[in-house]
């Protein structure tokens, strides 16, 4: 059997809203749950004033809610703008409320030059991407085994399974990384792959 999904960037459509299209949103996925969807994605945009999807977590949470069945994913947190401890952390609680229907999608796009600056404005250095998702992986793993600065350090609330974790492909060398992890790929058909 095939999973269908639906990938919603929360568009406001032409003499609409944000508020309209964050209840179309919730209105779609409560269609797609009723009609058998796997997975309902959910986009992080800023500075796009087309499209009300900034934060994802939260419109997942809405979501979640508003549904009985249908798995709903961030398509994806941006990672390089976030702590991975505080994600983790996120999708934990999200998962609490919602077990076994709540999937992390993460992505390392930069955004608009002034969303990344405003985002990233305290932060005197940045991470590498791969330590930020490795990092990632210890939170969602409880790994307390494995040598990590923040060795003793667990994520919040503890949940009795681990959030799957798909991540949005965009080269070969990312994606071979990211499946030492365990990470689930996938390439949405709507965009062209770039490293």
């Amino acid at each position: 059997m095939d999973r269908i999904n639906i990938l919603d960037y929360s568009p406001i459509f032409e003499g609409s809203n944000a508020r309209d299209a964050l209840l179309h949103t919730k209105n779609l996925a409560q269609l797609a749950d009723s009609l058998g969807y796997y997975r309902y994605w959910v986009a992080e945009h800023h500075q796009v004033f087309s499209v009300a999807g900034s934060t994802p977590e939260m419109l997942m949470m809405q979501l979640a809610a508003s549904t009985s069945r249908i798995r709903i994913g961030s398509g994806g947190v941006m990672l390089p703008h976030y702590s991975a401890y505080k994600v983790a952390e996120n999708f934990r609680m999200l998962e609490a409320f919602h077990p076994d229907r709540i999937d992390l999608g993460i992505g390392r796009s930069p955004s608009f030059r002034l969303v990344n600056k405003a985002l990233n404005e305290a932060r005197e250095k940045r991470l590498p991407y791969e330590q930020q998702v490795a990092d990632l992986y210890k939170y969602l793993t409880d790994d307390t085994k494995e040598e990590h600065r923040f060795k003793d350090l667990a994520a919040t609330p503890v949940t009795r399974r681990l959030t799957s974790r798909p991540r949005k492909g965009k080269c070969i060398s990312v994606a071979v990384f990211l499946s030492l992890f365990g990470f689930s790929i996938y390439q949405p058909l709507l965009s062209q792959p770039r490293c």
